[in-house]
């Protein structure tokens, strides 16, 4: 799924306006990355692919603002 560029988006976008407590969407992602990066998973680990590493990107300015704000 992290692999596809528009689904990243689209996660990113849910996330910025959803209401209520989101820390389990939160805690789904964080566990993706924490993926131990080997030989094994390079092709298909999160951080190999633009659009997750934007999800990321967004998802970690979201929170300071959150934090901010």
């Amino acid at each position: 799924m992290y692999t596809d560029n528009a689904f990243c988006l689209f996660v990113a976008t849910v996330l910025k306006f959803a209401v209520g407590d989101k820390s389990e969407a939160f805690k789904a992602i964080a566990e993706l990355a924490a993926i131990p990066y080997t030989s094994e998973t390079k092709n298909t680990h999160a951080i190999e692919h633009a659009g997750s590493s934007f999800m990321y990107k967004q998802l970690i300015i979201q929170d300071k603002e959150r934090d901010s704000g």
